[in-house]
């Protein structure tokens, strides 16, 4: 059976998706900032077993509809219900988004490796860290710039989206600033902030400052605070380059992360 889930369900559905906290942070996030009772862009649906577990939750976040099971469920009901959201974009871990494959019209696919951290061994210890400020709002507009130079963040959120980040609390940051230049030359950011854990975000280093470890000194400062919170946090990345630098500090790949565009 699939329904409609409201506020009545949170307890059942938290305790379903934070059994993986990391995949489900999106979910979580979003649970916790808009609720159950949003229909203007945010609706949850549940599917559940013969006993009353739930065994699927379906997520529509404006156009984007994000999947989470840990088995089977019944894609064509599901694919159903997200062609009359008018979607655009199907996300979640590919396990569970393949299985929509023959009841959507996709337009595009992309697939990116998902990545944990849950402990603070291996992170950066070095002299490095007394350069690391931590992020303001008034350093976003610096932070956009850095991003602006580097090549992989032609498309980045614009300074005032970044802004509303740090005005909500739901991302925080740390960053290396060159007082010489006026300019950030290396950063790293979370987003998506609940609970139980955070996305790791817009890892950058100016061109000129690469290979002297500011990524992994930024981000080790950035995770430490995060990790003694007891969160989770987690990351998307598809350039091997990058990948190393993750792994390096303690990251560990836990599934592929499926991204579709939905055909108009």
């Amino acid at each position: 059976m699939i329904r409609k889930l409201n506020k009545e369900d949170k307890e059942m559905v938290m305790e379903y998706l934070t059994k993986e906290p990391a995949l489900n942070l999106f979910m979580i996030g979003d649970i916790e900032n808009y609720g159950f009772n949003n229909e203007e862009f945010q609706e949850l649906w549940g599917e559940f077993d013969k006993t009353g577990d739930l065994k699927a939750v379906l997520l529509r976040y404006y156009d984007n509809n994000i999947i989470y099971s840990r088995g089977q469920y019944d894609a064509k009901a599901i694919a159903d219900i997200i062609k009359d959201n008018e979607p655009k974009m199907v996300t979640g871990k590919k396990s569970c988004v393949e299985k929509l494959d023959p009841y959507l019209e996709i337009a595009k696919k992309r697939d990116t490796y998902f990545a944990k951290l849950d402990k603070a061994g291996e992170l950066y210890k070095g002299e490095l860290l007394d350069q690391i400020t931590k992020t303001k709002l008034e350093d976003v507009q610096l932070i956009w710039d850095l991003h602006q130079r580097v090549e992989e963040f032609d498309n980045m959120d614009s300074v005032e989206r970044k802004e509303k980040k740090y005005k909500d609390k739901t991302g925080r940051g740390y960053h290396i600033y060159n007082e010489t230049k006026d300019k950030i030359i290396s950063c790293a950011e979370t987003t998506a902030e609940n609970s139980f854990s955070a996305m790791v975000i817009g890892v950058a280093t100016d061109s000129g400052h690469r290979k002297k470890g500011l990524a992994s000194a930024v981000m080790s400062k950035l995770c430490k605070e995060v990790l003694a919170e007891g969160k989770e946090l987690c990351l998307f990345y598809d350039n091997p380059s990058a990948g190393k630098i993750y792994k390096r500090i303690g990251f560990e790949d836990i599934g592929i992360w499926s991204m579709w565009n939905i055909k108009d």
